[in-house]
């Protein structure tokens, strides 16, 4: 499908009533390239990325991304949503850790901890980056405590 054939269908879901103004405006922007990561975008990826914290100060990659949400979200409901997510991930990725931690007893719980480190990594990264692009990234094997 080109561009113009794109844009065209976003202006006929917009004009149905199907997407709002702010998603119409949002897709069509993405779709031009000309997007740019807005402040709450930002703020959303400084959530994500602040679990990385933790590897350089102890408890700094639970605390920051809390304390960061707790600032800012009354001021955005994405930054909200994202808030959630990372809390969502933080408390399985514990109960995970702890699972592991007991598991180490029967050895199995050493490569657990292993991938659940990788994973800590990996989804705060890709999270971050979907946030800066406005997208909200749900973490693999999240159990949902605050929805």
């Amino acid at each position: 499908m080109s561009l113009s054939e794109e844009i065209e269908r976003l202006s006929q879901l917009h004009a149905d009533g199907q997407i709002t103004d702010e998603e119409f405006t949002r897709a069509k922007a993405k779709l031009i390239g000309g997007r740019k990561s807005t402040g709450v975008n930002q703020w959303c990826a400084y959530i994500h990325f602040g679990q990385l914290a933790g590897y350089v100060v102890p408890f700094a990659g639970f605390i920051l991304p809390i304390a960061l949400w707790q600032m800012k979200k009354d001021e955005s409901p994405m930054i909200d949503r994202h808030g959630k997510s990372v809390a969502n991930w933080l408390i399985s990725g514990m109960l995970y850790g702890l699972i592991c931690g007991i598991l180490t007893l029967v050895v199995i719980g050493v490569a657990g901890l292993m991938v659940l480190g990788f994973a800590g990594v990996a989804f705060a990264i890709l999270g971050g980056l979907k946030a800066n692009e406005g997208e909200l990234w749900k973490y693999p094997l999240t159990i949902e405590f605050l929805k």
